[in-house]
């Protein structure tokens, strides 16, 4: 008998290629983050703050170099901030991060032994490779597309059951029918804002470091001239209806 889907967290986000956090607590972000080498500002949320719901999918939205990452890095506790915190309304929520670059959650001989490594039971296991459509568990995981390891590294962080998933550019890599599957699992997103519009509750973008807008996403993406300067949203795109 097939497996039943593995029973995922509850919320997330999103960016130009596709940056998406699921789960944990209603949060404010009040930070400033500067890279430590060279001092230049990567990240400045300290004079408009956005908030995550705790509820919902949250998308985080901005063009390459927006600051994307580094606001997911943050919320994972990777890196700390420069100045500022990041308050939770109840205590800090289990975090687990897949990066853009996945394959250093990926420590097993093979997939099956990687899963392993979560202490997850072999159902659970069985659970999550079927509601991702992972391939054999007895594959070497560096034997995979990119696009698997991925997959992979997205059913190792779910299966550490966290309260906040942190998910980089989760759909690199992919081909349209295993991003369909990480789309019905997550109710995540792919490329575009077409898409953002259609799964996610709450949106976040940012330009150049900085918040510009936030807000339920049926209020933020029709706002079309800041999505363009942002340039998520190229000039013919508002003609066409």
């Amino acid at each position: 008998a097939a497996s039943a889907p593995l029973p995922l967290p509850a919320c997330a986000r999103r960016g130009s290629s596709a940056d998406w956090g699921l789960g944990g607590d209603y949060s404010t972000v009040s930070v400033q983050y500067r890279y430590p080498r060279t001092n230049i500002l990567a990240l400045d949320l300290l004079a408009t703050i956005p908030t995550i719901p705790a509820k919902g999918l949250t998308a985080v939205i901005g063009a390459n170099g927006s600051g994307k990452s580094t606001l997911l890095q943050l919320l994972m506790g990777t890196i700390r901030p420069s100045s500022g915190s990041i308050t939770w309304s109840n205590p800090r929520p289990k975090t687990a991060l897949v990066p853009q670059h996945p394959d250093g959650r990926l420590l097993g001989a093979t997939l099956g032994a990687d899963l392993a490594l979560t202490g997850a039971s072999r159902a659970e296991i069985d659970a999550i490779a079927a509601t991702l459509k992972l391939p054999s568990l007895d594959t070497p995981p560096f034997a995979a597309s990119r696009g698997q390891r991925q997959l992979m590294a997205t059913a190792s962080a779910l299966l550490e059951h966290p309260g906040l998933l942190l998910l980089d550019e989760p759909t690199t890599g992919q081909d349209a029918a295993h991003a369909a599957g990480l789309f019905d699992a997550l109710r995540a997103t792919a490329h575009d804002l077409a898409l953002v519009a259609r799964v996610a509750d709450w949106v976040i973008l940012l330009e150049g470091g900085r918040l510009i807008i936030e807000g339920e996403t049926h209020a933020v993406l029709p706002e079309l001239e800041i999505l363009q300067r942002a340039g998520l949203w190229p000039e013919d795109e508002g003609d066409s209806g």
